[in-house]
């Protein structure tokens, strides 16, 4: 059985996403992305993950119905 871990690096939220890694920083520089960082390395817990992807198909959904919040 597989565990989750408690944190992701850049380079692994990237491929999960299927973006590039400079993209990911984009998006935490821009607040979009929860991370903490580490002894100076940037990490991703998964609940932010989730709150991304979240955030992102409510903004969908809001475009698609005509409501630009």
């Amino acid at each position: 059985m597989a565990t989750t871990p408690i944190v992701l690096t850049v380079p692994q939220v990237a491929s999960a996403l299927e973006v590039s890694r400079s993209t990911i920083y984009r998006i935490i520089a821009e607040g979009m992305l929860e991370s903490v960082q580490v002894r100076g390395m940037t990490r991703i817990r998964p609940a932010a993950i989730e709150r991304y992807l979240d955030a992102l198909e409510r903004s969908t959904r809001e475009t698609v119905a005509g409501f630009h919040v």
